[in-house]
């Protein structure tokens, strides 16, 4: 049996970037995969840009959203309900692949016995930053390290497109849709994913994700970052207990960060 790799893809106002996204996908060695594409009420062109190609692979396809939900948890759990693959990938609209990132990924997940893996990813502004490792061909994977649950606890060190996983992990866990947790939605996914199904995964050392720096992006906010995390971190459970002592570290460092700002101004 082949396996499909089912590609999910929240797309808001990505006129911009969103053709050279699915060009990189178009581009996989890797063939058997289905592109799931959701757009959440796009005010541009994205969503015409995305119908072109639509008519130029069948294995395309575009879910339109009548309203706008704000955040990208909704489109991602709805790209995962209709999934048919049994593996899920997710790729932001303005992140780009390297043409053998599906390859690549499915054999190590196999290869390590693995229901979730991650990848190594470089920063970008421009194409030409990565052209090297654009064209860079690989002729196997290796093993960087392993993410536990513990570890990510500390920081998400996960790159969202560079996450590989069987998709019944996301039948069993998804991504809260609580507007609060826009941006960190992922984070808390992974941290749920490894707190309760499984004990460990392994991190693919290449670098297959290109991710691209977009000046208004809000994860490049760090205040925004440092706000968002103190939420998640306030409130996530282990084991039926709060985080306790980080959950103080972290509020001190956001309130500590929040009096310097205002001096700095």
């Amino acid at each position: 049996m082949t396996d499909v790799v089912s590609i999910i893809v929240p797309c808001y106002n990505a006129e911009a970037f969103i053709a050279e996204t699915i060009a990189t996908v178009l581009n996989q060695s890797y063939k058997h995969w289905e592109l799931i594409i959701v757009d959440d009420c796009s005010t541009d062109s994205s969503r015409d840009i995305i119908r072109s190609f639509l008519e130029k692979d069948e294995r395309i396809t575009l879910i339109e959203l009548n309203v706008n939900s704000g955040r990208p948890a909704v489109p991602r759990n709805i790209g995962c309900a209709v999934a048919n693959g049994n593996y899920i990938a997710f790729l932001d609209a303005d992140d780009l692949w390297h043409r053998q990132k599906l390859e690549l990924q499915l054999n190590f997940m196999k290869n390590n016995n693995a229901a979730f893996s991650c990848t190594e990813f470089e920063r970008f502004n421009t194409l030409d930053e990565v052209k090297e490792l654009a064209n860079t061909t690989y002729t196997e994977a290796h093993l960087k390290g392993y993410i536990t649950h513990w570890r990510l606890i500390q920081k998400n060190i996960i790159n969202n497109s560079s996450v590989m996983l069987e998709k019944k992990l996301m039948d069993m866990v998804d991504f809260i849709e609580d507007i609060r947790y826009k941006a960190i939605e992922d984070y808390h996914c992974w941290l749920l994913i490894h707190q309760f199904h499984v004990a460990k995964s392994p991190v693919l050392k290449e670098k297959l994700v290109f991710y691209r720096l977009v000046e208004t992006s809000i994860s490049r906010s760090k205040f925004f970052m440092l706000q968002k995390n103190a939420i998640l971190y306030s409130e996530y459970t282990v084991d039926g207990r709060k985080l306790g002592f980080r959950k103080y570290l972290y509020m001190f460092t956001y309130m500590l960060y929040s009096i310097v700002r205002k001096f700095i101004k």
